[in-house]
C-alpha cells in the first residue's frame, strides 16, 4: 500500500520474471495436527525498466495485461504434418 501522495505515476508494463526460493515450515495447527507452511524469497531475474517489478519498486502503479495459455504454437503447427488421424488406424 503505498499513500496516492507517493505515487510516482501509471506505467503499463510487462510481467518481469522471477521465481522462488522455497521453504517449507514444518507447524501445529490449534488441534494438533502437522501442516505445512509455504514461504520463502523472490528472486527477481528481470527488472528492467519496462516490468511490473520496476515500476512497484519505484512507487508506480503497474498495470500488466495477462492471459495463460502454454501452447508450444510453433511446436503445434510443426505436428499438423504428422497425420496424427492415423496414428489410431
Amino acid at each position: 500500500d503505498l499513500p496516492k501522495e507517493k505515487i510516482a505515476g501509471i506505467k503499463l508494463t510487462r510481467q518481469g520474471k522471477s521465481k522462488w526460493d522455497d521453504i517449507y515450515e514444518e507447524r501445529i495447527d490449534p488441534y494438533g495436527k502437522k501442516y505445512y507452511w509455504l514461504t520463502g524469497t523472490l528472486i527477481e531475474t528481470d527488472s528492467l525498466l519496462d516490468t511490473d517489478h520496476f515500476a512497484v519498486k519505484n512507487n508506480y502503479v503497474s498495470i500488466t495485461p495477462i492471459h495463460f495459455d502454454l501452447t508450444d504454437y510453433k511446436t503445434f503447427d510443426s505436428m499438423g504434418e504428422w497425420q496424427i488421424e492415423n496414428l489410431m488406424k
